[in-house]
């Protein structure tokens, strides 16, 4: 049996305000569950979610080439965990506008981006992208 638990998520914050409610880092984590089942991943895996402001996230995306805050990152690590996933809520906003998205979904498409990517997933090219795009789609319909 299989599954994925949000072992943490730290919910960092921007002059005192939360970044993120624990009732969405819930429904998260039930995002997570879905997507695993989805990738056919197979043994208890661990993510850790860390919701973090735009300063950090650039700190952060340094580590992959960026040179300004983004959505979401994640990193591997070694088993039992599966890695940790970074959301920054005031990117998440800027881009659910452009995607057409509520913030709210556009955090659940992001968190399963994020788990697509460490199992592996990329959107390097064209065809890797569009796979990868129709994947979230499916995982996030199913959650929904």
């Amino acid at each position: 049996m299989w599954k994925v638990s949000v072992v943490e998520y730290r919910i960092l914050t921007n002059g005192g305000t939360a970044l993120l409610s624990k009732r969405v880092a819930e429904r998260l984590a039930r995002a997570a569950n879905t997507a695993l089942r989805r990738a056919n991943s197979d043994g208890d895996r661990t993510v850790s979610l860390v919701i973090v402001g735009p300063l950090r996230m650039t700190t952060l995306g340094r580590r992959m080439g960026k040179s300004a805050p983004t959505d979401v990152l994640a990193f591997p690590m070694d088993p039992p965990m599966l890695g940790e996933i970074f959301l920054c809520p005031s990117e998440v906003r800027k881009r659910a506008v452009l995607w057409g998205r509520t913030p709210a979904l556009h955090a659940r498409y992001l968190f399963v981006h994020g788990l697509l990517h460490l199992y592996g997933y990329d959107h390097e090219g064209e065809t890797e992208a569009r796979r990868m795009e129709r994947l979230e789609r499916k995982i996030v319909e199913y959650v929904l």
